[in-house]
Protein backbone atom coordinates (compact mmCIF):
# COMPACT_ATOMS: atom_id res chain seq x y z
CA UNK A 1 0.00 0.00 0.00
CA UNK A 2 1.31 3.39 -0.97
CA UNK A 3 1.00 6.26 1.50
CA UNK A 4 0.56 10.35 -0.81
CA UNK A 5 -0.39 12.62 2.15
CA UNK A 6 -3.52 11.32 3.81
CA UNK A 7 -4.42 9.12 0.42
CA UNK A 8 -3.42 5.40 0.70
CA UNK A 9 -3.82 3.20 -2.49
CA UNK A 10 -3.49 -0.14 -2.84
CA UNK A 11 -1.38 -1.00 -6.22
CA UNK A 12 -2.01 -4.23 -8.69
CA UNK A 13 0.79 -6.50 -9.26
CA UNK A 14 1.90 -4.81 -12.44
CA UNK A 15 2.11 -1.64 -10.53
CA UNK A 16 3.86 -3.13 -7.97
CA UNK A 17 6.64 -4.88 -9.98
CA UNK A 18 7.43 -1.08 -11.91
CA UNK A 19 7.75 0.27 -8.83
CA UNK A 20 10.10 -2.56 -7.63
CA UNK A 21 12.07 -2.09 -10.90
CA UNK A 22 12.54 1.66 -10.59
CA UNK A 23 13.48 1.45 -7.25
CA UNK A 24 16.19 -1.35 -7.42
CA UNK A 25 19.07 0.77 -9.81
CA UNK A 26 21.86 -1.28 -10.84
CA UNK A 27 24.96 0.22 -11.04
CA UNK A 28 28.25 -0.37 -13.95
CA UNK A 29 31.45 -0.58 -12.06
CA UNK A 30 35.02 -0.11 -13.76
CA UNK A 31 38.09 -1.29 -11.77
CA UNK A 32 41.18 0.02 -12.88
CA UNK A 33 43.87 -2.90 -12.54
CA UNK A 34 46.95 -0.53 -13.20
CA UNK A 35 46.03 1.41 -9.88
CA UNK A 36 46.35 0.06 -6.10
CA UNK A 37 43.30 0.00 -4.17
CA UNK A 38 41.82 2.92 -2.51
CA UNK A 39 43.76 5.21 -5.29
CA UNK A 40 42.06 7.88 -7.08
CA UNK A 41 40.27 6.50 -10.15
CA UNK A 42 40.44 3.25 -8.96
CA UNK A 43 36.67 2.35 -9.51
CA UNK A 44 33.97 4.46 -11.60
CA UNK A 45 30.28 4.00 -10.75
CA UNK A 46 28.34 4.04 -13.82
CA UNK A 47 24.62 4.97 -13.40
CA UNK A 48 23.48 4.18 -17.02
CA UNK A 49 25.25 1.67 -19.41
CA UNK A 50 25.20 4.38 -21.68
CA UNK A 51 27.69 6.77 -19.57
CA UNK A 52 29.53 3.42 -19.25
CA UNK A 53 29.86 2.63 -22.77
CA UNK A 54 30.58 5.98 -23.69
CA UNK A 55 33.38 6.80 -21.31
CA UNK A 56 34.69 2.71 -22.25
CA UNK A 57 35.12 3.92 -25.91
CA UNK A 58 36.94 7.10 -24.91
CA UNK A 59 39.51 5.63 -22.09
CA UNK A 60 40.10 1.93 -22.40
CA UNK A 61 38.70 0.85 -25.62
CA UNK A 62 40.34 -2.76 -24.77
CA UNK A 63 38.59 -3.45 -21.71
CA UNK A 64 37.41 -6.59 -20.65
CA UNK A 65 33.18 -6.29 -20.00
CA UNK A 66 31.32 -8.89 -17.46
CA UNK A 67 28.18 -9.33 -16.54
Amino acid sequence: MMQDGNRAEKLTKEEAENLQERLMKAVLIYVDRTRKVGEADYLRVFGTENAAETWLEENDPLCEVFE
